[in-house]
């Protein structure tokens, strides 16, 4: 029976013209980018790439760099993603097509966001927003531009003025509940847990059972899905949310499949919040020296992050043409020390060790010198 249908759905597809096939492939490419799979993504869009250039479609051109763009974003390859991102807004604008315009504006914010530079990242969330409106409702589309915007609120939350802190919280909730609100309209099951996911995490702080079950919820949504990227992420913060409220025995029931998820994936920024997590849970057991080992493996994988995201961002700002000489060495220049004063802490924290074993062990030396020494006076005077 399966045999059967795989045979009707192969020669069903073979029936299609080129174009349909190739506006397939960038469907089936969009659902392997979800699911985490990027290099089968990439092969799919190659071979949709192809198809397309023989027909020269304006339309699936657009489609096709943008889904090529937030592939190699996920995979780290942001010059591509970048390059890709700039065309994909040429061809839309070339062609009139304001809603893959807005498509990639959203994209090219969320770049940016990943990239911390979020004042850049607004800006192109808001251009879409503002394209948006002068079109008819699309509740998916503003799902995402929402659930977006309150990302980048929700990262210029985290600063010490306590009256802007509210503030940019305010707009988080706002804007991932209007996220939540266009994604049940349009029934899009995904973009309601990322507004879960949201609203989980800006309420976490005052109020931890409810965001347990915003947590909850994104958690069940994404395991049905099948997305493990997006899974790894909602269940890093149940393990946040569970430590917090003192519930060590859900963590411990958790943590196996977040470390599973994990396994064998270059997913640094999540394996860094882990180790985080680990390293907070151990030192309120009072395993100090578990707490030490994390916090030093933590220095390593700190490490190799900046350095990578150091990559990209030169990557990044050699692609994006429009930035000045002087503001590109600025740049550099700011990701190099930042790596470098990870390194020299680390470097400090290692001396620091070494400094405390030495005092321990001449501190050692001396009492066992004084206890020999009393010793063999003591045994110098029973004999004499």
């Amino acid at each position: 029976m399966r045999l059967a249908k795989n045979l009707f759905v192969t020669i069903v597809f073979l029936s299609l013209s080129f174009l349909a096939k190739a506006q397939l492939r960038i469907l089936f490419a969009e659902a392997l980018r979800l699911s985490s799979r990027q290099i089968e993504c990439i092969e799919q869009l190659d071979t949709a790439a192809a198809e397309i250039d023989e027909f020269e479609h304006d339309y699936l051109k657009t489609k096709l760099f943008l889904t090529y763009a937030i592939s190699f974003s996920n995979m780290g390859r942001n010059e591509e993603a970048l390059g890709y991102l700039f065309r994909s807004i040429r061809e839309a604008k070339s062609t009139l097509n304001n809603e893959a315009l807005v498509e990639t504006y959203l994209a090219t914010g969320e770049y940016f966001r990943k990239l911390q530079r979020l004042e850049l990242s607004m800006q192109y969330l808001d251009s879409a927003l503002s394209l948006q409106s002068k079109r008819p409702k699309h509740p998916t589309l503003l799902s995402s531009i929402f659930n977006r915007k309150a990302a980048v609120y929700t990262q210029l939350a985290k600063v010490e003025d306590a009256q802007v802190e509210a503030r940019m919280t305010d707009s988080s909730f706002r804007y991932s509940t209007l996220a939540l609100d266009m994604a049940v309209q349009s029934n899009n099951i995904h973009l309601q847990a990322v507004s879960f996911n949201e609203l989980g995490f800006i309420v976490s702080r005052d109020d931890a059972q409810l965001a347990e079950r915003y947590f909850f919820k994104a958690d069940s949504i994404w395991s049905d899905l099948g997305y493990p990227r997006y899974q790894s992420s909602v269940r890093i913060n149940r393990l946040r949310n569970f430590l917090n409220m003192g519930k060590y025995d859900e963590y411990d029931r958790l943590l196996p499949s977040v470390m599973e998820m994990l396994e064998g994936r270059d997913w640094y920024v999540a394996e860094h919040d882990l180790i985080i997590i680990k390293k907070d849970k151990a030192a309120l057991q009072g395993n100090y020296k578990l707490a030490y080992e994390l916090a030093d493996s933590r220095q390593d994988l700190l490490i190799r992050i900046l350095e990578s995201d150091f990559e990209q961002r030169i990557g990044a700002l050699e692609a994006q043409n429009n930035m000045g000489k002087k503001e590109q060495i600025i740049e550099v220049q700011k990701a190099r020390l930042a790596t470098d004063e990870i390194r020299y802490r680390r470097t400090n924290q290692l001396l620091l060790a070494m400094s405390i074993a030495g005092i321990a062990l001449i501190t050692t030396i001396i009492v066992l010198f004084i206890f020999y020494r009393n010793t063999r006076k003591s045994k110098l005077e029973l004999e004499s």
